[in-house]
């Protein structure tokens, strides 16, 4: 990973990291399928703003995440949902390139 700071590179605005999480996670939310299920026990608007906080802190913004969640724990909270099969691989694509 290089030195550059996106945070600050985007004028320390966190609105690119909210349009990003929210638009991610709109299409997760409209999707019948394997993906929707994923995320059927949380609600949109938690999930939209633990992705956005990690955004954040991770391209170099305030610790907003550790802030409120603590310690990051994303391989233990995502190891129950491997992306095997090739549909699901498909399905987190389609909903990350718009």
């Amino acid at each position: 990973m290089d030195e550059t700071n996106v945070f600050n590179a985007v004028d320390d605005d966190i609105k690119p990291f909210l349009n990003l999480s929210t638009n991610f996670y709109n299409r997760v939310y409209d999707d019948k399928q394997w993906f929707r299920s994923i995320f059927a026990w949380s609600r949109k608007e938690d999930v939209i703003q633990n992705q956005y906080d990690f955004f954040v802190q991770r391209m170099g913004g305030p610790p907003l995440y550790s802030q409120r969640k603590g310690h990051s724990a994303l391989i233990g909270c995502h190891r129950p949902f491997p992306v095997l099969i090739k549909q699901h691989r498909d399905d987190y694509t389609i909903c990350s390139r718009h």
